[in-house]
């Protein structure tokens, strides 16, 4: 059964609004967490989880070719949904997850950082006002969404040593130096629920 409706994803989450979408994301990422073969389950989890990679990846060579196209409104709600995406994805699978996080990771730091930056700079040259412009209010729902999706990771974690180790350096170097740098209407207040 899974193969088949792994098969058919696309055209089953075509006609599905954004919301049916991540539903249909995180149920179908509890019957992969269910699976019992580790190489099997890896195999399934890169299925579910392609389109959603194809886009990230696209997005991330928009970024390494004009770091501006990455706050275009229109990318920006396509990183916001790849986030939430695999928010609801690892909140099914818990620390099975891992393989997808990994493969993510570090482009996700430094989309974090690049938002920061760029939310902190657009504060700074006109105010705290800024806050409420659009692009900025969707640069800060990637963020948190990448707070929960590191949040929920770590707190399901089975192998804490791995975590420490493969993770929390990097997570630590750009979240909470993205914190302390930032203005206090910029800063994040998921950042102290995730330490």
């Amino acid at each position: 059964f899974l193969d088949e409706l792994l098969e058919t994803l696309q055209s089953t989450i075509g006609d599905l609004s954004p919301h049916q979408r991540l539903t249909f994301f995180e149920a179908v990422g509890y019957m992969v967490g269910e699976v019992e073969d580790e190489r099997y389950r890896n195999t399934q989890l890169e299925r579910l989880m392609f389109a959603c990679n194809t886009a990230w990846k696209q997005q991330m060579e928009l970024g390494a070719q004009n770091q501006a196209g990455l706050c275009e409104l229109s990318n920006l709600y396509t990183l916001a949904e790849i986030v939430r995406t695999n928010v609801r994805v690892c909140s099914a699978m818990g620390y099975s997850f891992r393989p997808q996080l990994q493969n993510i990771f570090l482009d996700l730091m430094h989309v974090y950082k690049f938002f920061g930056e760029t939310i902190l700079e657009q504060v700074r040259e006109g105010g705290p006002v800024m806050i409420q412009h659009k692009f900025i209010k969707v640069m800060r729902v990637v963020r948190v969404e990448t707070l929960k999706l590191l949040e929920v990771f770590v707190t399901s974690s089975a192998n804490n040593e791995d975590v420490a180790n493969n993770f929390c350096p990097v997570l630590i170097t750009a979240v909470l130096t993205d914190y302390e740098r930032g203005e206090p209407v910029t800063r994040q207040p998921e950042v102290l629920q995730l330490f």
